[in-house]
Formats: structure tokens, sequence, C-alpha cells
């Protein structure tokens, strides 16, 4: 059994941050848990991007949600991987009505020129001083109209109801191959176009073969592989990546 984040950390393993505790995902005690004192926020993604496509579930956001109101402590939600309307909504967390106190996005909102951004409620509005935060990107008028652009695309395109209707047979085509292939993958997590495809074993064989017939992917927690699609992507594309990766596993049974 893997150690807790407190057993890890009273074994000697540290934050790579200086001042930041982990709590277990989707388990609201651990949060409540680790609360003292000189507790300030919560900071969570979402849906975790690098660690292996892992959502935050309704019941989990709106426990923390409620325990950071109870202690008087800021919701900070990361949305870089999962927003901008990766899994049908504009933000993931709206798929639970949660309300957040901060929001921080980049990547998508820029359509792949570089941006960094960050919505921030009227309550911790004025934490923000002038000195008191620094980026890179932020307030460079090219990456801002380019925002603005995309910003655009996604409402007269109506991206957001097309990755809402696209995904759903998409994502059941791959639970399929989950049951067809048990030996070699364990489960799909994810929504809209942010899907993880858990594997029984090493995923580097696989990422190669995809990539081989023209599919890309990428690892994500050691045995998942991250399928991101453009947001715009057509039903045929869709349905030509299920027998990529069908080919890929027939070809390793």
């Amino acid at each position: 059994m893997s150690a807790t984040p407190q057993e890890k950390i009273q074994k000697g393993f540290r934050p790579l941050v200086p001042g930041f505790a982990f709590g277990d995902l989707n388990n609201v005690q651990s949060f409540a848990d680790l609360i003292d004192e000189g507790t300030a926020a919560i900071l969570l993604e979402s849906v975790q991007g690098e660690s292996g496509i892992n959502p935050c579930t309704p019941e989990f956001l709106l426990g923390v949600r409620q325990l950071c109101d109870r202690h008087n402590l800021l919701l900070m939600l990361d949305e870089v991987q999962c927003g901008i309307g990766r899994t049908g909504k504009f933000y993931a967390f709206q798929h639970t009505g949660v309300r957040a106190d901060a929001v921080a996005m980049a990547k998508g909102l820029g359509g792949g020129f570089p941006i960094g951004a960050v919505w921030v409620g009227e309550g911790a509005a004025d934490l923000f001083t002038p000195g008191s935060h620094g980026t890179t990107f932020g307030g460079t008028p090219l990456a801002c109209a380019a925002a603005l652009a995309v910003l655009d695309v996604i409402e007269q395109e109506n991206l957001l109801a097309h990755v809402t209707k696209a995904s759903a047979p998409w994502v059941a085509g791959l639970n399929a191959l989950v049951k067809e292939f048990p030996k070699q993958l364990v489960a799909v997590r994810g929504r809209g176009f942010l899907i993880g495809v858990q594997f029984a074993g090493d995923i580097a064989p696989y990422v190669t073969a995809c990539r081989e017939r023209g599919l890309l992917v990428t690892p994500s927690g050691g045995n998942v592989i991250r399928l991101l699609p453009p947001l715009n992507v057509n039903e045929a594309d869709l349905a030509q990546s299920l027998e990529v990766l069908r080919a890929v596993l027939a070809a390793r049974v």
C-alpha cells in the first residue's frame, strides 16, 4: 500500500514547493486534516493532467468548497490543461456547479501562442496589488489578441457543444476497446477531449506504435496514454484514432 502524503512527509519527503502540503485526490478528509492556522488556500487541478488524467469528483469539489468556506480559505483551481473548452465546458469545474475564488489558465487560451492568465473573484481581487505578481507573458498585446481570437472561435463555431456531442461516441469506443483487450487495457478516464487510457503494463511500445501509424499520444502518470484531440476535430478523425488504437493493440495480443 502506498504511503499517504502525511506519511511521506514524516519519512523525510518534502514538497517541491516549500509551504505546500498534499492531500489525497477525491478525499475531502485528507485535506481537512492538513488545515491549520497557517493555511491560506487549497489549490487543485479540476482534472489532473500529468499524473494520469484523474478528475476531481463533483462530491469532492463541493466538499472542498464547503471546507474552504468553513475555514475562510481560498479555493484556487488550475485549469491550464483541462480548461478552455477541453471537457465540453469552458472550465472543467463548471460540470460541478462549484465557484472558485481564483482560476489559472494558459495553453489553450492562446490557441498555440504563449499566454497565461488568472481570473480572481471579487472577494480575493484586492490581494493583487502593483508589484505583487509577475508573469512572463502577462499583458502582451499580441498574446491578448490571440486569446480574444480563440474565444471568438470557440463561441462562433459552438465548440463547447461540439466537444460534448463528438466525445460521447468516441469515449464509448475507447471503453469498448478496454472490453476487447482486457489484458492490455485497464480503464478510460477523463471527460470530453481530455482522456487518459490506462494500460496494464509499459506504455512506451504503444506510444511508438501509435506514432508510426500516424496517431500522436503522450504518456501521463506512468501507465496512461493521454489523448487530446483538437476541439474542432471531426468525427472521421476520431473514428480513425480508434482504428489505429485497435490495430496497435491487436498487433501485440
